[in-house]
């Protein structure tokens, strides 16, 4: 979402992102002047289907990473060049898609096998490769695989989100690890007043009517399925995603549960479809008979349901950093200079919002004056969306002193992959100014 404008009023996502880093900073477009926006996710569990696959395509196989090996080194070795550029030749030599080739060279380059030696920054580097041996072959291989497990956690995570029966606010906040300011009315459809109970109304603890007659094919009459269930969720009580207990009642082959394939529940309900399972599922969820917690399937506690959430007054302290962030951004567009120190001290704030801000504006600013204040964030900063906002304003004051740390962070495979990409594109920035100003 490349939208650089401080007054988006909403944010909708017709589908869910695969991770909850993507979807905090696409909808994290809206409501950077401080006043009022809203965010909409239209979600159906559905789209995780979309997602796996995305998952599943996003890295080479070995077959490819040879292919691609072999034709960097005819085409590449001892060459000055840009890798970006060459992204659609790679395509029509190997057969190995575009998207991927990104991730196979990155792969190939933390490897050690392809190596760029940059002499000059206003030229392309020289690109060295290597051999491409078993051991280093099998290590990569590896790595793909740990790098889905990785995603398929995250989208289980960014599920919990669409799925959960919490302030969505809380949720994210938890999950990036950042302290909440106190809450408002306006905050979430969870919380927002007269919208929602707390917990779904409890009701009979079997279904009224039949589940379905394919659930015969399991060997049961629906009462009986419904007791299994509520087995099985006792047994893995808060452990497991709905889709993933179903998997395991009706015998999936699926990687995903292959360590369940010994347990006592495991094809329990096999001759059902997961979807039929999921279905029952989701009706004791709405029946209070289970609960989610976190997007995992767990048993209802004993404790009463708390009230719908009240309006709460707007905290003064959430009113100053809002009004905090309405000057920011208003001294980010106003293209004067003389605010950066002011901005500059604002890289210290306490408030994540208000860093991230103060750093896209020395960006819009471009003074070199702002370089040694953004690298020194950096080394402390460990809020993926701060470090976007830093890396990509380097990029835009195009200084060369921030090439060697822009460099660790493409290369550093620990670090989220949106912040990898944005330094690529920013080393990409501060080469192509360093040519332009020696033609």
């Amino acid at each position: 979402m490349g939208i650089d404008r401080a007054d988006v009023r909403w944010v909708i996502h017709y589908q869910i992102p695969g991770t909850l880093e993507a979807y905090y900073q696409e909808s994290g477009r809206a409501e950077r002047d401080g006043s009022h926006a809203r965010a909409i996710l239209l979600y159906a569990p559905r789209d995780r289907e979309l997602q796996e696959y995305f998952i599943e395509n996003d890295s080479p196989s070995i077959e490819q990473l040879r292919s691609l090996h072999a034709w960097l080194g005819q085409r590449l070795d001892g060459v000055r060049s840009g890798i970006v550029s060459m992204r659609q030749a790679v395509q029509e030599a190997t057969g190995v898609s575009s998207q991927v080739v990104p991730v196979g060279v990155d792969q190939l380059r933390i490897a050690g096998v392809l190596q760029a030696e940059t002499d000059d920054l206003a030229l392309d580097p020289i690109w060295r490769v290597e051999p491409l041996t078993e051991p280093i072959a099998r290590s990569i291989q590896q790595s793909n695989t740990e790098r889905r497990h990785h995603k398929r956690r995250q989208l289980e995570r960014m599920l919990a989100y669409a799925e959960g029966g919490t302030c969505r606010r809380q949720f994210l906040l938890d999950y990036f690890g950042e302290e909440s300011p106190a809450p408002n009315r306006r905050c979430c459809d969870w919380c927002m007043d007269g919208r929602k109970p707390a917990h779904p109304p409890r009701g009979p603890l079997h279904p009224a009517r039949p589940l379905s007659a394919e659930s015969a094919e399991s060997g049961l009459n629906p009462v009986e399925v419904v007791d299994v269930v509520l087995e099985c969720a006792r047994v893995f009580c808060g452990q497991l995603h709905r889709t993933n207990l179903a998997r395991i009642l009706i015998g999936s082959e699926s990687v995903r549960i292959a360590s369940y394939a010994g347990h006592e529940h495991f094809g329990r309900l096999r001759g059902m479809r997961r979807r039929q399972v999921v279905s029952v599922i989701d009706s004791l969820i709405e029946r209070g008979a289970l609960n989610l917690l976190d997007g995992l399937v767990a048993l209802p506690t004993e404790t009463p349901s708390p009230s719908v959430a009240q309006p709460v007054a707007r905290d003064p302290e959430t009113t100053h950093q809002n009004r905090a962030a309405q000057r920011i951004v208003a001294l980010g567009e106003s293209g004067n200079t003389s605010h950066i120190p002011e901005l500059i001290t604002s890289l210290s704030d306490p408030d994540g919002n208000v860093r991230r801000l103060a750093a896209s504006a020395l960006g819009k600013l471009r003074s070199a004056e702002a370089v040694e204040s953004l690298l020194r964030l950096l080394q402390k900063e460990t809020g993926p969306q701060v470090r976007q906002y830093a890396i990509k304003a380097l990029g835009r004051i195009g200084d060369a002193r921030s090439v060697v740390m822009l460099t660790r962070i493409a290369d550093d495979v620990a670090e989220r992959d949106y912040n990898r990409i944005a330094a690529r594109r920013s080393l990409t920035e501060i080469r192509a100014g360093v040519r332009r100003r020696h033609v």
